[in-house]
């Protein structure tokens, strides 16, 4: 592979290469590889979008960021999915130049970092990826809307946390609405969409929804989301407009909603009001059943909350199967995923 290397031109590097190759250098090696595979379709990477993967990224700058006529690799035209696999939270420096690969289509992203990327690497509508998984990524909100907003159109958006954890910087509604308000630029495409839940704490005192405009998204068949998140943290008995039916997008076939409310006694808060915050929870689920025929489309609905929340859920489920929904909950999250307050976590 070292002769290969010899053989082509890497601004004026290739000699730096070679010695890299024959070293034992991986991330030289996975450059050559796709330099000599450039027809490749599907891809899986780990522990290669890390900050000192010199080669690995040169190649891709090379290639798309700062392309040179004389530069024999033009890139992977055919890859269509992708999956990178980053160490434990190490920086993403790599993972810009991906989202210009022209055929790439589905993207899913696992614990990276925003070391060693900037909000201004990504350029908006440049990216044909219309399904993309950021899966307990550790990336600002800046970051993230400068990703969504990269895309062109997006069928699907999911977005995880690591257990217990919350989006980095993701602490007020203010800021969850950054990402909200990217979102809205894909709401004549988006079929799925996947959001983490907010801290279920007093560290976010405004009532009402961080999460809003769902309706505007008329494609979206698949939702799943805390429920505070759309409806607010106080339940929709102090303002109808926050309703459940109200703020759902109309063309719905699969909910799942999580009641960030019901794990609040394991938060320290007292049982009053835990009892206060589950009584809201069931009018706004009976209010919403109610309304049910809102959604002729609606085929599944999955509840996850405490087990003193569930409790209490069994004659809504009901009511929803009656519809012909089918219905399932789900205890979440466990006692040891409830999330932390420390700085780290919570830092503005």
């Amino acid at each position: 592979m070292a002769t290969k290397a010899a053989d082509f031109r890497f601004h004026k590097q290739s000699n730096y290469w070679e010695i890299a190759l024959s070293l034992g250098v991986d991330h030289a090696a996975v450059a050559l590889l796709f330099f000599i595979t450039p027809n490749v379709e599907n891809a899986n990477l780990h522990h290669f979008i890390c900050s000192n993967d010199f080669w690995f990224i040169q190649l891709l700058t090379a290639a798309y960021k700062d392309p040179d006529p004389d530069f024999k690799f033009q890139g992977l035209p055919r890859l269509k999915e992708l999956t990178l696999q980053a160490g434990s939270r190490e920086g993403a420096r790599g993972l810009a130049p991906f989202f210009l690969f022209p055929a790439l289509s589905r993207l899913e992203v696992n614990k990276a970092s925003d070391m060693y990327i900037h909000q201004e690497d990504w350029q908006p509508y440049t990216s044909n990826i219309d399904t993309l998984i950021l899966n307990e990524c550790n990336l600002s909100v800046e970051i993230t809307e400068a990703i969504v907003l990269s895309c062109k159109a997006l069928k699907t958006f999911e977005w995880y946390t690591e257990p217990g954890k919350t989006v980095r910087n993701l602490v007020t509604d203010r800021r969850f609405q950054v990402i909200s308000s990217a979102l809205l630029n894909h709401s004549t495409s988006l079929e799925k969409l996947v959001i983490p839940s907010l801290p279920a704490f007093k560290l976010i005192p405004d009532k009402y929804p961080a999460l809003r405009d769902l309706r505007l998204f008329l494609r979206l068949k698949i939702l799943r989301v805390a429920l505070d998140t759309i409806v607010g943290r106080f339940g929709s008995d102090s303002d109808p407009e926050l309703s459940l039916a109200n703020a759902l997008p109309p063309n719905l076939e699969q909910l799942e909603l999580q009641f960030v409310w019901g794990y609040c006694d394991d938060a320290g808060i007292a049982p009053s009001s835990l009892t206060e915050a589950n009584r809201k929870l069931l009018y706004t689920l009976s209010a919403f059943a109610g309304e049910a025929y809102r959604f002729p489309h609606m085929k599944v609905l999955r509840l996850c909350g405490r087990p003193k929340s569930l409790h209490h859920c069994d004659e809504i489920a009901s009511m929803f199967k009656q519809l012909g929904v089918s219905v399932s909950m789900e205890q979440w999250p466990s006692r040891n995923e409830i999330p932390l307050t420390d700085n780290d976590e919570f830092a503005f």
